[in-house]
């Protein structure tokens, strides 16, 4: 099989990363990132986040598979299986250390305006409303302005599926039946 050499361009800017694989394609033979952890790119928009997160996973993964950890992109294309090793150092989201030293942090979603955390408090009160019925143990909301005000907070927000963990409750079963709200849904 020929060898192949990609170059990432994320959001109109030149990541300057190269990957380079031959023979069935599973196997990855170089990989080089000088792109600094520090220069984490947020997004705009949901769009341009779920391009920027593929290109970067896809380099994650390949580093990671580089460096020996049997990483791989799960069949929904959401995160990364197998992608760290107790046996080595890992960050803060437990990814491996290395390969984040040498692809970058995972690229920041949209930053949430106060029209769509406000949208997200309605969505939340109505998962509470829908996990009420089915016979889930929710207390009520925080005031608005106090779960906008926590959202972003250490603290963090009122959730209700919270409730249902805290409860013993089997939260997989709970999100099939009221389904977790999406920022995307009440994005501008």
């Amino acid at each position: 099989m020929p060898c192949a050499t990609a170059l990432g361009v994320l959001g109109g800017l030149i990541v300057m990363s190269s990957l380079s694989a031959c023979g069935d394609g599973n196997e990855v033979t170089e990989v080089s990132t000088p792109r600094s952890p520090a220069a984490r790119v947020t997004a705009a928009t949901y769009e341009q986040y779920d391009g920027l997160f593929a290109e970067w996973r896809d380099a994650y993964v390949a580093c990671a598979r580089a460096e020996g950890l049997d990483a791989s992109v799960p069949e929904d294309a959401n995160g990364i299986d197998g992608g760290s090793s107790p046996d080595r150092p890992r960050d803060k989201t437990g990814l491996d250390l290395e390969c984040i030293q040498k692809v970058g942090s995972q690229p920041e979603s949209p930053p949430l305006t106060a029209e769509t955390l406000n949208s997200l408090f309605d969505l939340s009160v109505a998962q509470a409303d829908c996990l009420r019925a089915a016979g889930y143990p929710v207390k009520p909301a925080r005031a608005r302005e106090v779960w906008v005000e926590s959202y972003t907070s250490s603290a963090g927000p009122w959730l209700p599926l919270d409730a249902v963990f805290e409860a013993g409750g089997d939260v997989v079963e709970a999100v099939r039946v009221c389904p977790d709200p999406d920022p995307r849904s009440v994005a501008p």
